[in-house]
């Protein structure tokens, strides 16, 4: 367990210090200023690397258990907890995607937004033409955050299916419950 642990810890420093450094972008009185790169959020779990330590205290319960399939049921439930915990980061990321862009803050949630703009050359004041930016918003990058979110939704329901929980146990409903529910709304 403590290599698990270790592991899980090791990612979140390096997580926490690549958001910080890699996962910014300057403005100027309000205006963006585009970086020479984007992060790459190609792989969405990479979303629960901050928060994946949530998913521990079920995983050290593994070790108490019969341990002749304990690294297959460790795999699974960290799965599982990438899954849950990558679809509650990019709602939430999608939530807040104006205030981080105001912030200088790349997020998988306004990556999208933000090459599209630089794309297109556009000089975007978040201060003064915040309506540009929400309609760019709601064009470029809705889309990709809901298909997005569904393919986390059904791949968390299943890899819970697989280690056996109801449809209805508590980590899915009060998690993914609301995210499922705004993606149908």
């Amino acid at each position: 367990f403590y290599q698990v642990f270790d592991q899980v810890m090791t990612d979140l420093d390096k997580a926490n210090r690549e958001e910080n450094l890699q996962n910014r972008f300057k403005t100027n009185d309000g205006q963006i200023i585009y970086p020479k790169r984007f992060p790459l959020f190609s792989n969405l779990n990479g979303l629960s690397r901050k928060s994946l330590a949530l998913g521990l205290g079920p995983v050290a319960l593994l070790y108490y258990q019969d341990q002749t399939e304990i690294i297959t049921k460790t795999k699974l439930t960290l799965k599982l907890f990438r899954y849950t915990l990558a679809a509650k980061q990019l709602a939430d990321d999608a939530r807040d995607w104006f205030s981080d862009l105001a912030n200088g803050i790349i997020t998988a949630a306004n990556l999208p937004f933000l090459k599209a703009a630089q794309k297109r050359n556009l000089t975007l004041d978040l201060k003064r033409q915040s309506e540009i930016a929400y309609l760019m918003f709601t064009t470029e990058a809705a889309k990709k955050i809901t298909e997005d979110l569904s393919k986390l939704c059904r791949l968390a329901r299943q890899g819970a299916a697989i280690l056996g929980l109801k449809s209805d146990c508590r980590l899915l409903t009060e998690r993914l419950g609301p995210i499922e529910q705004g993606l149908q709304e």
